[in-house]
């Protein structure tokens, strides 16, 4: 028989826990956390009422007070109070998720905590559940690839452990299939999706009988494969894609014949189609589509055509990918694998946008992590941003509204090129009497320096830092007898934001020096906290940097210096190296100023944290 007395135990600790994430008590949620001995999981309590976990907690706390009419402040004080809140939430929020807090947690009002920041107008805070779901992504997809190459028994035990581990703080939001690439496997999001029916998978949809309407395509459970509301987005992707007449182009997923009708319109010399579903293909050779100009139909999945396409040689001038119930994997290995053997070198390609479309934080972290791999492929994205219509009169007979956000953001993607991504950037006017080493312009066969947001370049360049901060970063392990720690540097633009400056191979463009190895990407990336969730802050080190110093200027320094045109070793490792080579240089140019400070990092840097034992440093070298 279950113990009263305990039973309140419990809920007194559930309610402690919660009441010091709303008051952002840190060493009180820290004490509470790590030493409950009643709570199997005690940085993801829940409140039986409204479903609050503590993140919930803590950016409800944060909630402007609105004393006067209309939400209007004249008060500069009470201003200065809500932002002191606000850092005091954000404080609090990178607290919890390093504890392992669940980034997309869902409430008893459906929302999770970055949805409870967007409505309450906490943009910065938004932005940090953002970056937190972004890094969860990204591991979780990472650990599934080191699932797929471990053959050792022991070794699948290990990787299970950390995989489980990550999903302890990294739980994914799950979207059923719809007629877009998805991040995570088909599945859903809500109790009440959950209630309507199977889980949509790309094997069950092709198996299904298919209703075709005026107005929408659905499959035997209901679902939404294509509807009419996708129209106008499907025409401005068309015309984007092929601006002129006379062009090659492939579509992979029929459905309703949507932009197979405005990609006619531009009058290709070529169009090929690709529709694995078998009712499909009998409409569409109902409707004469293999009469039509130019049009080619290929029968079947995309998996198994494209190898034979790539095989022939046939390229194409543009390639647009809307399929249904497939996983994000599958659209991964699309871009990655398939379309730089079909796409032209000044071709363009794009892709129907609905990743995580069930709600905005969704879409904002899985559009991020697109953007990313995306770059890792070797792709160049610009995002336009198309206001939708209201679409609730969509939805009925459909079993799941797959589209609950206001906005449509359509991607054009081409090669990268030697000047993507390469922003203009500040003279170095106030630099004069550092080394400079030129190097062969035809060396520089890729473009080094990425920004994240890309869109946000510009703006990264023109932000002052006041600070420049070396970081270790959870262990990584090189071979099974050997770990190391990845290092970055982090340029703090204020008390709670920074801008990553990030070394790593770029695991795509092989090395010209190094046998085996790859070039590298330099990365800088926009947080909203001081630090990456996974950096190692007790063992780092903050140098002073001379005043005035913008973000721009220490990428000038960079290129000047050569210091962006640097390879990997077959194994990825050399970032460490590396770091104490841009610490070198930057306090020769005189943008940091004590030379003590540089050699106390350089120091940190030739060891493994948090053991502190001497690590020798894996070298690149520059080409």
């Amino acid at each position: 028989m279950t113990d009263p007395t305990t039973e309140i135990d419990v809920d007194i600790d559930v309610q402690e826990i919660l009441l010091a994430a709303s008051q952002h008590d840190i060493p009180k949620l820290r004490q509470l956390i790590r030493s409950n001995q009643t709570i199997a999981n005690p940085v993801n309590v829940r409140d039986p009422e409204t479903g609050y976990a503590p993140l919930h907690a803590a950016i409800a706390a944060c909630e402007p007070d609105d004393d006067e009419p209309n939400g209007v402040q004249t008060n500069g004080e009470q201003k200065d109070e809500q932002k002191s809140l606000e850092e005091k939430g954000s404080a609090t929020v990178r607290f919890l998720l390093q504890e392992g807090a669940i980034w997309n947690d869902l409430d008893n009002n459906n929302e999770t905590p970055g949805c409870v920041a967007r409505r309450l107008g906490l943009r910065e805070l938004y932005e940090q559940l953002v970056d937190a779901g972004v890094r969860a992504e990204l591991l979780l997809n990472r650990l599934d690839g080191y699932e797929e190459l471990e053959d050792d028994d022991e070794e699948e035990e290990e990787g299970q452990e950390e995989k489980a581990e990550a999903e302890a703080g990294a739980e994914e939001v799950e979207v059923e299939g719809e007629s877009a690439p998805q991040l995570v496997e088909a599945a859903t999001t809500t109790e009440t999706a959950m209630e309507t029916g199977p889980d949509v998978t790309n094997s069950r949809y092709l198996d299904s009988n298919l209703t075709f309407q005026n107005d929408r395509l659905l499959d035997q459970d209901q679902n939404g494969v294509m509807m009419a509301w996708e129209t106008d987005i499907m025409a401005k992707s068309a015309m984007k894609l092929l601006p002129t007449p006379g062009l090659r182009v492939l579509n992979v997923g029929h459905g309703m014949g949507i932009v197979d009708g405005f990609i006619q319109e531009q009058s290709p010399a070529e169009h090929h189609i690709i529709e694995a579903h078998p009712e499909v293909v009998a409409e569409m050779k109902r409707k004469g589509w293999g009469e039509k100009p130019g049009v080619t139909i290929h029968e079947g999945r995309w998996q198994d055509i494209l190898p034979d396409l790539v095989g022939q040689g046939v390229m194409f001038d543009a390639i647009y990918y809307d399929t249904f119930a497939e996983s994000y994997g599958d659209f991964r290995e699309f871009f990655s694998e398939q379309v730089i053997g079909l796409l032209e070198q000044e071709g363009k390609w794009s892709f129907f946008n609905g990743m995580g479309a069930d709600r905005q934080i969704s879409y904002d972290v899985y559009q991020k992590v697109a953007e990313m791999d995306l770059m890792d492929a070797g792709f160049d994205v610009e995002w336009e941003e198309i206001a939708l219509p209201k679409l609730d009169s969509e939805w009925d007979g459909v079993r799941r509204a797959y589209w609950q956000i206001e906005s449509y953001r359509p991607p054009q993607l081409v090669f990268f090129t030697s000047q993507t991504h390469l922003i203009p950037l500040p003279k170095a006017s106030d630099f004069k009497n550092y080394i400079y080493s030129p190097l062969e312009e035809n060396t520089m066969s890729i473009s080094p320096i990425h920004y994240i947001p890309p869109s946000r370049g510009p703006q990264i360049l023109s932000t002052k830092i006041h600070r420049i901060i070396a970081s270790p970063h959870v262990q990584v392990p090189v071979e099974t007898t050997k770990r190391t720690n990845h290092w970055c540097l982090y340029l703090s633009t204020s008390e709670t934001t920074c801008v990553t400056l990030d070394c790593q191979p770029s695991h795509t463009v092989p090395s010209s020096v190094l046998v085996g190895g790859s070039k590298a990407y330099v990365i800088l990336s926009e947080l909203s906290a001081p630090a990456g969730q996974d950096a190692l802050l007790e063992f780092a080190v903050g140098m002073d940097v001379r005043a005035g110093v913008k973000v721009g200027d220490v990428v000038d320094v960079l290129v000047e210096g050569g210091r962006e045109r640097y390879e990997f070793d077959a194994d990825g490792v050399g970032c460490r190296f590396w770091v104490t080579e841009v610490l070198e240089l930057l306090l020769r140019v005189g943008v940091l100023l004590d030379g003590q400070q540089v050699e106390g990092a350089k120091g940190m840097v030739k060891r493994l944290w948090p053991e502190g034992t001497g690590l020798e440093l894996d070298r690149g070298v520059y080409y």
